[in-house]
């Protein structure tokens, strides 16, 4: 009889002579296991249908994998674009071919997913992005499409994916013919507004990547689309330890910061249509919001788990109050707000890509129909705003502040040491608004200065020996309220500091205006000793 995998020999040692097996069959029953989830994550992308079945995390996972490895980009049919980055290929036609469509995209000589014959002299511009472009949709099947049919009017869509409010803007006044525009539909999506701040930023000129960064970015994204080994398990753990990791505090949105949010979203894009080139022209406005809910990337940040996110309805009411409080002119304050929430239901929308189906672009489409006949759009749904119509304004600093805003209050520790070869070290400081006005955190005018926690370096004798010293620059992470604290967590550089020991004065400052301490604030002071 054979002996046992480690039965004992003649000399009395065992020998592991059936281990080898049993750790292959382990494997391979391993390896076998993996790729069955593997095969189970692809047929939830052959079959999109099962995603609304499967418990929340998994419908996430697969949302994740979908949009990081799967979906299909329209940069491969892209050309570089001095002013907007990118358009389609002009004359282009391509076919994309999605998990839940297959779509012609052909480009006329300006690179929009339009005729040629929209180009001269429309009357209706569509200002968008991928949903007004109509991702996943035949060109015909697009709200702008249906809404030149049914309204017998020249319609151009010049929606295109990422496309943010400024370059549409921008597109709208220097790239087409408006000479005969009545109509101006303005589609917004809630990750717009990176690309609008940057705008107001820079005074209206969009920072444009070269051509070269820009064509690498391109094949990036095409790349990301070759399939490798276990790539649907990678990124749905990855959206898994994601989803499951618990909320830190510091990232949760209470109800009274989201509405802050949504008046930030709101200001920053009437901010940026303001600067549309309309004249004196007979012009009307209409603006819709399309929230794109299946990013995945935007989910944890607005505590999606618990039921609250971004949404058409208060974006929509950020919108109206923000026009009812703010010095706007007359074609925005005439602009017509159409609240998405009430038209477009969730078999509106593709299982895992997000962008409208046929259907919600039909809906849209009717709706702009009843606004252009004069019909009026659906009311907007009530909302009790917890937060003041200054609160939300209070989101974006666009002047200087007044000496009155400069009453602060900074607590932080008394001592920092730097061990030897230490660059850097993390500081927690209190910093109190004491003042009545509000502390934006976001710069939506060029030339005004943001705000900022920066440090002086003082002398053995207490005075300043070298003003406004590099060792501390930390933005606010979010606007600060009159009457309220926040804890900031900041970086201290140890290679701005003398070896030995040094002191550093912190204090508040708006970048170009004014210390805040030499305006009656109240600065802290730490003791760094920094190891030679």
């Amino acid at each position: 009889m054979a002996p046992e995998a480690e039965s004992a020999g003649n000399d009395g040692r065992k020998h592991p002579r059936r281990r080898a097996p049993v750790v292959v069959w382990n494997l391979f029953a391993s390896l076998a296991l993996v790729g069955l989830i593997e095969l189970g994550f692809y047929l939830c992308l052959l079959i999109p249908s099962l995603a609304p079945k499967l418990p929340e995390t998994l419908r996430l996972a697969v949302a994740w994998i979908y949009h990081e490895e799967d979906r299909r980009q329209i940069h491969h049919q892209s050309e570089w674009h001095p002013l907007v980055t990118y358009t389609l290929e002009p004359e282009s036609v391509r076919r994309i071919d999605g998990r839940e469509f297959s779509v012609e995209l052909r480009a006329n000589s300006l690179g929009f997913r339009d005729d040629e014959s929209s180009l001269d002299a429309p009357e209706v511009v569509v200002l968008g992005d991928s949903f007004a472009m109509g991702f996943g949709v035949e060109a015909s099947e697009t709200f702008a499409g249906r809404l030149e049919v049914s309204s017998g009017l020249k319609v151009l869509n010049t929606g295109l994916e990422s496309y943010g409010t400024a370059r549409q803007v921008l597109t709208f006044n220097r790239r087409i013919d408006t000479s005969q525009v009545r109509w101006i539909v303005v589609q917004y999506c809630d990750n717009d507004l990176g690309e609008n701040l940057s705008f107001l930023r820079h005074g209206g000129d969009l920072p444009v990547r070269p051509e070269a960064e820009y064509r690498a970015y391109a094949d990036s994204l095409v790349a990301r689309q070759r399939y490798r080994p276990f790539d649907f398990i990678r990124e749905a753990w990855r959206a898994v330890q994601v989803d499951r990791r618990p909320l830190d505090p510091a990232e949760a949105f209470t109800e009274r910061e989201l509405e802050r949010l949504h008046g930030l979203h709101a200001r920053a894009f009437l901010e940026v249509l303001r600067r549309l080139e309309i004249g004196d022209r007979d012009v009307q406005l209409v603006a819709l919001d399309l929230w794109d809910w299946a990013d995945i990337r935007y989910l944890r940040r607005l505590n999606f788990r618990r039921g609250v996110s971004f949404n058409s309805q208060l974006f929509t009411q950020a919108v109206s109050q923000e026009l009812r409080e703010g010095d706007y002119p007359g074609p925005l304050q005439e602009m017509i707000l159409l609240d998405t929430s009430s038209l477009i239901v969730a078999g509106d929308r593709f299982h895992i890509d997000g962008h409208l189906q046929a259907s919600g672009h039909r809906r849209i489409a009717e709706a702009l129909g009843q606004i252009i006949d004069g019909e009026g759009p659906p009311p907007l749904a009530d909302y009790d705003f917890i937060t003041t119509a200054a609160e939300r304004r209070g989101q974006l600093l666009t002047d200087p502040l007044p000496p009155a805003a400069s009453a602060s209050r900074l607590a932080c520790p008394g001592r920092l040491s730097f061990r030897a070869g230490e660059v850097q070290r993390r500081m927690s400081v209190d910093l109190a608004n004491r003042s009545g006005h509000w502390w934006p955190a976001h710069v939506g005018k060029p030339g005004v200065g943001p705000i900022r926690i920066r440090s002086h370096l003082l002398g053995v004798d207490g005075a300043v020996a070298v003003r406004d010293h590099p060792a501390v620059v930390a933005d606010l992470p979010r606007s600060i309220g009159p009457g309220e604290r926040l804890r900031i967590d900041l970086t201290v550089a140890a290679g701005a500091l003398p070896p030995g020991r040094s002191l550093l004065e912190l204090d508040v400052v708006q970048e170009g205006v004014a210390w805040f301490g030499d305006r009656g604030g109240t600065t802290c002071r730490v003791e760094v000793e920094r190891a030679p």
